[in-house]
Formats: C-alpha cells, structure tokens, sequence
C-alpha cells in the first residue's frame, strides 16, 4: 500500500456524508440503492454484497470501521480465512486491513464527489 491511510476524522466524515447522502430528501424520494451505484462504480461485488447484507445493511459505521480493522472481509467475528466474503480464501488479517484500506479510500474519493462530501475532501487535504 503506497499511500498514507486514510485519518480516522475522514472516515468520521465519511461515515456522515454516505449516510447522508443515502436518506431521502422527500418522503416521496427513493433512498439511494447503493448496491446498484457502487456495483457501476466497479466495486467488488462480494464487498457490495457484503455490504447489503443482513450483517451490515449500509450501516456505513459499522462497514468501515470493520474495514479499517479487517473483519469486515471475514464473517462476523472471526478471521478464519475459511469464511472470508472475499474471493481469495486465503486472506489474512494484514492483509484484510490492507484491503480495506484500499476500499476506504476509493469510498472517500466516491463520497467526496457527492453533495455531502465537502467535508470528506476538507478532511483528506
């Protein structure tokens, strides 16, 4: 991983701005389908789906801060790599939190193009 990991007050403001973003602004509006808009954005469908799960439900706190620790990729407490939501059976837990370091910021970069993401871009500068 090349880049500086991403500050905990980003993914506070991460968290805000995704959630956010996802309720509707009238009670006629549709809330964001996230599973469909970030699947087009090309993230990994076993992470969208993972995400969408029973589990996590876009609960976005509960996604990245499973993310930053790794056992977001490994079914509920545990990091049995027999279990891992991930394509690779294999992964570790470094590696798990070298992933979702990666998803992180791509999430960032996402949601710092949204109408609420003003304050995820201030916070990665």
């Amino acid at each position: 991983m090349g880049q500086k990991p991403v500050r905990q007050n980003t993914i506070v403001e991460l968290i805000r701005a995704l959630r956010e973003y996802g309720l509707p602004s009238t009670d006629s509006e549709e809330p964001v389908n996230y599973t469909e808009l970030l699947y087009s954005l090309d993230f990994p469908d076993r992470f969208v789906k993972h995400a969408a799960s029973n589990w996590y439900d876009w609960n976005w706190q509960k996604i990245l801060l499973d993310m930053r620790n790794g056992r977001f990729f490994f079914y509920p407490n545990t990091y049995s790599s027999s279990i891992s939501v991930t394509d690779n059976r294999d992964l570790s837990e470094s590696g798990a939190k070298v992933l979702g370091e990666t998803l992180i910021q791509r999430l960032a970069a996402f949601a710092a193009s949204l109408p609420t993401g003003e304050p995820v871009l201030r916070s990665l500068q």
